[in-house]
């Protein structure tokens, strides 16, 4: 083989691009090699499926949202109490195996106390016992959950706000119970007046209303012996002592400025003639006249509008050939002038 053609494969074999030069002396054209790094433009699409990829995403976007709110609704219903539809504060579990608010599953018992019968709220089957038993880890749960976010809106702004509550008052309750065991007569009677009414999350309980209404009346305090009293007449969490009570009661009514509400209860008692009291409405009405001025505003309003329909002037109405005329001689404005 000739020096020349070798060298020329040589070149061949090195550079695969290589080209020999022509007969005609032109040289040849360059060959355009890929960029480097950069990607070979993609075919442009038809707009119909861009239009339906978009419609796709959409609708997947649209899926995972209602996934999501679906999955919100049932922990809501999970962290919701059946009796009340609140968030639980107070979780406990009952023998029927469902989670109720604890102070609307004690209302629940102490409906049925007359009835005698222990029943499911829900199922009205029959039930063991009444026991509550606090449901620790729902209570956890729904804490962790509110705290990072999970719920949100006005149900939660309750929830929180009923926390705040509960907090104000196992504090308020703490303070009552720490005054009483210290012998504060005041104390006593708040203390006292819980019990009875339920408040601070206490059971609902006339015999620990009385213990601590007889603390109060024995150290003299005014409204404490009216409540006393009032707990003897009726027997309410005690025996039935009606002239025991009518003695602290008439204490209360004239002792260091007076009780409106021991005042009240006397008021009545001599208008209808009870808790051996004679029926005698002259002392009614100045036991009614001694409320509006009486240092401690302890009644009801039920009691006040009493003393006023007892204290409210008779009007007498007299007729006559000229019309009707009330007793203080005014014409009645209803009458027809020929």
């Amino acid at each position: 083989m000739p020096q020349t053609q070798r060298r020329a494969s040589d070149d061949e074999s090195r550079d695969p691009s290589y080209r020999p030069p022509s007969s005609s002396g032109k040289k040849p054209a360059p060959v355009k090699k890929p960029a480097v790094g950069k990607p070979a433009p993609k075919e442009k699409r038809p707009s119909s499926e861009l239009i339906a990829d978009i419609s796709a995403e959409k609708e997947e976007q649209e899926r995972a949202k209602k996934a999501k709110q679906m999955a919100k609704d049932n922990l809501m219903k999970s962290y919701t109490c059946p009796m009340t539809h609140a968030i639980f504060l107070e979780p406990v579990s009952m023998a029927d195996g469902y989670t109720y608010e604890k102070r609307a599953a004690e209302e629940y018992i102490r409906s049925l106390n007359h009835t005698r019968r222990i029943v499911s709220p829900m199922t009205k089957k029959p039930m063991d016992s009444f026991t509550l038993t606090p449901n620790v880890v729902l209570r956890n749960a729904i804490e962790h959950a509110v705290d990072a976010g999970l719920l949100e809106g006005p149900d939660i702004d309750e929830y929180k706000a009923g926390l705040i509550k509960l907090a104000e008052e196992a504090k308020r309750l703490k303070a009552l119970q720490d005054g009483a065991r210290a012998g504060d007569a005041e104390a006593c009677k708040d203390l006292g007046v819980a019990h009875m009414q339920g408040w601070y999350g206490l059971i609902k309980s006339d015999c620990e209303a009385v213990f601590h209404l007889k603390k109060a009346a024995e150290m003299n305090h005014v409204t404490g012996m009216a409540l006393y009293g009032f707990m003897l007449i009726y027997g309410r969490g005690t025996s039935l002592r009606v002239t025991q009570g009518a003695m602290y009661i008439g204490m209360a009514a004239v002792q260091d400025g007076g009780s409106e509400f021991a005042c009240s209860i006397m008021a009545e008692a001599y208008h209808r003639g009870q808790f051996n009291v004679p029926r005698d409405d002259n002392m009614a009405r100045k036991f009614y006249e001694m409320m509006t001025d009486c240092k401690y505003m302890d009644a009801d309003k039920g009691a006040r509008d009493k003393r006023d329909e007892f204290l409210a002037p008779e009007v007498e109405i007299v007729s006559d050939d000229d019309g009707v005329r009330s007793a203080f001689g005014e014409e009645d404005s209803s009458s027809d002038e020929e």
